[in-house]
């Protein structure tokens, strides 16, 4: 099973794309998050295989 975070700033972008995810099979989404900074901590206390991130978002971007 692959573990998946899912950041955007945006909770329709999120949940739309936690569901795919989840429905695709296989797929974990162990984690959401609204910034990047939000998306440092739980990543580091999650550890997931795979993070998916907007690269525009406040506090801290995707890039960064």
């Amino acid at each position: 099973m692959l573990k998946v975070v899912v950041v955007d700033d945006h909770e329709a972008m999120r949940q739309a794309v936690s569901a795919a995810l989840t429905h695709a099979g296989d797929i974990e989404v162990i984690g959401t998050c609204g910034d990047g900074q939000e998306a440092v901590v739980v990543a580091t206390r999650m550890h997931p295989d795979v993070v998916v991130m907007d690269l525009s978002m406040p506090r801290m971007n995707g890039i960064d």
